[in-house]
């Protein structure tokens, strides 16, 4: 039952959003994830383009000083891989048990088409 915690949570956020008018339902995926899921994102695919056009610094909430202290450079802080997944939501304690942590793959349509989606669970693997 814990495992739609953060699908529960980001719905509700979503529709609160839509009511206060700070997003639209022309807003763009991106932009609704990361104002809805701000505080529980663990990972950010396009760490870049958060910043740049949406105005989200994943790393000032990561440590992002002392990754800097360690040498990693700007160009990889704000990177993009381009492969799966787009996001990941942290994971948390609920009742004992480790829950979330889930992974978020955002598929857009520029024209009228729906994009379609693979079910199946990713079988290779990629470091974070």
């Amino acid at each position: 039952m814990y495992e739609f915690i953060d699908v529960i949570e980001f719905f509700i956020g979503a529709v609160n959003s839509l009511k206060r008018g700070t997003l639209t339902l022309r807003s763009p995926l991106e932009e609704i994830v990361m104002k809805v899921g701000a505080r529980n994102l663990a990972y950010i695919d396009n760490r870049r383009d958060a910043k740049v056009r949406y105005g989200y610094d994943f790393w000032e909430s990561q440590g992002r000083a002392s990754l800097k202290t360690a040498g990693v450079g700007e160009k990889l802080l704000y990177s993009q891989s381009a492969q799966f997944p787009d996001f990941i939501f942290k994971s948390r304690w609920h009742e004992n048990q480790l829950t979330c942590g889930s992974l978020l793959e955002l598929k857009d349509s520029k024209g009228g088409a729906i994009s379609s989606f693979n079910s199946t669970l990713p079988t290779k693997s990629k470091n974070l």
